[in-house]
């Protein structure tokens, strides 16, 4: 349908499953010549994460994120938490991915290994590509922020594409959580009525400014968005997205939003 309604190619961010998509695309289209754009383009946000991580002033930096700990949620968000982990430069963070410990027939909670220990007293990142419900999420905060061998100093969640439901709304209005961010690529984030008491800890990342970059970039001047959006863009990345607060934000005040300058 699109191919015969004259598209030419697809952009997308944070695609759940990109090499599936692009397979269906060139199966469609047939496979990029030389030196073309393939027909299906997905957007890597690591390195626009990766610069919020940075400048925030949420976590402590030093010795290359010694007291800071990336989260992967299952195995399937472990390579992105991977890239941004890469992306931010902290070298001696620590990287771990929950494993569920099935309790009976309908019941799973989070298996507190000695794997998950390691973020005990640390700065914790839990990354994934999207949340509908949060449920799953909030249980696993709530075993981290309650088990004296892993409970972290703070917990931050972060994901790209967020449909605000009332399930959501309750579920990840977490005391334990310190900040809930994500993008704006579903638009009704940005309600303050949608966020409802989630609005306190709300952070949303206007992100309509870097697309337009790599539309320019990618489609009109052929560049893959790989060479583009390396870690080596991180540093200027904040210049290509908003953060969106609202007033009821305890961080709304704060003007660090406009003066930080990268720690490492």
């Amino acid at each position: 349908l699109l191919k015969k309604s004259g598209v030419d190619a697809v952009m997308t961010v944070h695609n759940h499953k990109p090499e599936v998509m692009k397979g269906i695309y060139e199966k469609v289209y047939g496979p990029p010549e030389e030196n073309q754009l393939p027909p299906f383009i997905n957007l890597d946000i690591s390195p626009i994460i990766a610069n919020y991580i940075l400048r925030s002033g949420l976590v402590r930096l030093w010795n290359y994120g010694e007291h800071v700990g990336f989260v992967a949620p299952d195995d399937g968000a472990v390579e992105f938490v991977q890239r941004v982990r890469e992306f931010t430069g902290l070298h001696n963070s620590a990287l771990v991915t929950f494993k569920k410990k099935r309790i009976g027939q309908r019941e799973v909670n989070l298996d507190l290994n000695e794997e998950v220990e390691i973020l005990k007293n640390r700065d914790v990142f839990i990354l994934d590509d999207m949340v509908r419900t949060g449920g799953t999420l909030a249980a696993n905060i709530s075993a981290l922020a309650e088990s004296e061998r892993c409970r972290p100093a703070n917990m931050f969640f972060y994901c790209t594409h967020t449909y605000i439901s009332p399930e959501a709304r309750e579920n990840l209005n977490s005391p334990f959580l310190n900040q809930f961010i994500t993008t704006n690529t579903i638009s009704s984030v940005l309600n303050r009525d949608d966020q409802g008491r989630l609005r306190k800890k709300f952070v949303v990342l206007k992100i309509e400014r870097w697309i337009g970059h790599a539309i320019r970039q990618c489609l009109e001047y052929g560049q893959k968005p790989e060479n583009i959006y390396d870690p080596s863009y991180v540093p200027e990345a904040d210049s290509f997205y908003e953060i969106d607060l609202s007033s009821k934000n305890p961080l709304h005040s704060q003007s660090r939003y406009e003066q930080y300058e990268l720690t490492i």
